[in-house]
């Protein structure tokens, strides 16, 4: 954009980028909140969290390689540094509140002891497809980690090895950043075809959705003004297509279900009472006790 790009202020981009810290590390914080409360993942698409989480340990690799300012901190003042440390913190922040996102995931996902009991056809044919949900997430969770071990591995060699200003370090922290780019413009697929097929928002933080929207259009507004490379925020533009899609499909999922009495999980609601997640699945174990013991009466009667 030459001359007529508009620059930035020192205080300007030092706010920006502490905003921009809050909401890449604070948007999936009520994710993990959602799922806590819950007690469920139902609704939530085990892909979002992979690719989510190789996403930002993506861009985390690239970071560390490319900002070599970040190496050189000892030449500045602790706050000065802390504040041309903000891409970093935003990178790794994320990727920990991402890659933790498969605590609650792997935890509520797991079959419950409950559904090991005798339980009526309906019932066992959902343990079955529990079972299997789980099992798939397993195995995505242990790609999950043998990727981040050996990438972070393959990172910190680069650096000891040929230092940050390298061309082979480069060109590896090149790859890592158009690999996270190419996930995250992809990220949100899953979750869409997730949310349209359940036809209720399960437990999807609507605020997760929002504020990611915003930080896609903040930064990319922020990265535009400063005359910044299309190619480098172009990856925010399908995010936000897609976040975009996905909240009007839960908003007026959440809609719909709240016409019909129900709540995020398509479940009836008597007034204001809705059942927690353990409630329902107290209530699932009733019903198949109370299956069982009905169909042991009645082999009493059949005996005699």
């Amino acid at each position: 954009m030459g001359d007529e790009s508009i620059q930035c202020t020192s205080w300007i981009c030092d706010f920006i980028s502490l905003l921009m810290t809050v909401l890449q590390i604070g948007q999936i914080v009520p994710q993990h909140y959602e799922m806590y409360t819950e007690q469920s993942v139902k609704g939530v698409s085990v892909w979002l969290i992979f690719i989510g989480g190789l996403y930002t340990h993506l861009a985390t690799l690239d970071i560390v390689i490319s900002s070599n300012d970040l190496f050189y901190c000892n030449e500045k003042t602790m706050w000065r540094c802390f504040l041309d440390s903000q891409p970093l913190i935003q990178m790794i922040g994320s990727s920990l509140f991402s890659g933790t996102l498969w605590y609650w995931y792997l935890k509520f996902s797991k079959p419950k002891a409950e559904y090991n009991e005798i339980l009526t056809p309906e019932e066992r044919s959902k343990a079955l497809t529990d079972i299997n949900l789980y099992s798939s997430a397993r195995s995505l969770f242990n790609v999950f980690i043998y990727f981040t071990i050996i990438s972070s591995l393959a990172d910190v060699s680069f650096i000891l090895l040929y230092g940050p200003n390298d061309e082979k370090s480069l060109s590896f922290a090149s790859f890592c950043g158009l690999s996270s780019a190419a996930l995250n413009g992809i990220m949100w697929l899953p979750q869409i075809y997730e949310t349209w097929s359940y036809k209720h928002r399960g437990a999807l933080a609507v605020e997760w959705v929002f504020a990611s929207i915003v930080m896609d259009v903040v930064y990319s507004v922020y990265l535009a003004q400063l005359g910044v490379n299309f190619s480098v925020w172009a990856n925010n533009i399908p995010d936000g297509v897609q976040t975009f899609i996905l909240l009007i499909l839960v908003l007026h999922f959440d809609n719909e279900d709240a016409k019909n009495n129900m709540d995020n999980f398509g479940l009836y609601t008597l007034g204001d009472n809705v059942e927690s997640g353990i409630e329902r699945r107290s209530s699932t174990l009733q019903k198949a006790l109370s299956y069982e013991s009905s169909n042991s009466k009645e082999d009493a009667v059949n005996s005699q």
